[in-house]
């Protein structure tokens, strides 16, 4: 692999080692356990160096798509399909929010495309809210199956790099997948050639910005093995401008979890392992750290 010698954001080559938690592992290291949605390995992520201009976090070396592609076509994770259901509320009801000076009339004529829709409980959604059009695609190809077979959605199984078509959205939604790819800048470019001229973007992604990223510092929950990059509203400014986009609006975003997840996740964090799981508990929480943003990008024509 190829070390790095620009931003990825700004191509600024003023760019420093940067350990953004407690621990690093080789690239090589990550698995398909590693980069499940609900794995537990905080603080742990691949080498990273830090740009001084925008203050991008970023991968140490030059990613290859196709292996990173690879870890999620062979990754299932039945803990997040247990209550992807009650995600998908919140996810719907935020871009609800930040979709309103659509009326509501107007979506059903809605082209709609998600990338990394998971098992589909989003767009499922969608279709049945709003009466959209709706397709996506999803790397892993557990969920994928879970989205064709158990909820009949139009999915392909392949990374955003893969997909062959030229085909032009209204909508286009990348919910905590920014973070994830090889290449942000494959993904706006991907984005800016796939929105209609008048068309609109939803991404979500963890804030380096954040007060509780200050306060938390390496040990920052968002820090885990599968978030590979690290943005804040500078950062992302700047590389959606580079790609012929620009922020519309944002807010900060939170999830809908069962009580008995969250209890997991503070024992995980806190005790380093779980010792009660709590599964007889059936609240859902809403849960806003106030250090996750979610973004309406639209394009620069």
């Amino acid at each position: 692999m190829n070390e790095r010698s620009f931003c990825e954001a700004c191509d600024s080559n003023d760019i420093r080692f940067y350990k953004v938690g407690t621990s690093t592992i080789n690239t090589e290291s990550l698995s398909p356990e590693l980069v499940q949605v609900t794995n537990k390995t905080y603080g742990v992520s691949i080498e990273t160096v830090k740009c001084n201009d925008c203050s991008l976090v970023q991968p140490k070396y030059i990613l290859s798509n196709a292996n990173i592609v690879a870890l999620y076509l062979n990754m299932t994770d039945r803990d997040y399909l247990k209550d992807a259901h009650i995600r998908c509320k919140s996810s719907f009801s935020q871009i609800n929010n930040i979709l309103k000076p659509i009326e509501t009339s107007q979506r059903s004529e809605m082209c709609v495309f998600e990338i990394g829709c998971g098992g589909g409980h989003l767009l499922r959604e969608i279709r049945s809210t709003w009466n959209a059009k709706v397709s996506g695609l999803e790397p892993s190809k557990h969920l994928a199956d879970v989205a064709r077979d158990a909820l009949k959605l139009d999915v392909t199984n392949c990374g955003f790099e893969e997909l062959n078509s030229h085909k032009k959205y209204d909508l286009i939604i990348a919910l905590d997948v920014i973070e994830h790819v090889a290449s942000p800048n494959q993904l706006c470019s991907f984005i800016y050639n796939h929105l209609k001229k008048d068309g609109v973007a939803v991404i979500a992604t963890p804030d380096t910005f954040s007060i509780t990223h200050k306060v938390l510092g390496k040990r920052w929950w968002h820090v885990r093995p599968p978030h590979i990059y690290y943005f804040n509203n500078q950062s992302m400014t700047k590389i959606l401008s580079k790609n012929n986009l620009r922020l519309k609006k944002s807010s900060y975003f939170y999830w809908s979890f069962p009580l008995s997840y969250i209890l997991q996740l503070l024992q995980q964090f806190f005790l380093k392992k779980v010792l009660f799981k709590f599964s007889w508990l059936g609240l859902k929480v809403n849960l806003n750290t106030y250090d996750s943003k979610i973004y309406l990008i639209e394009k620069v024509n």
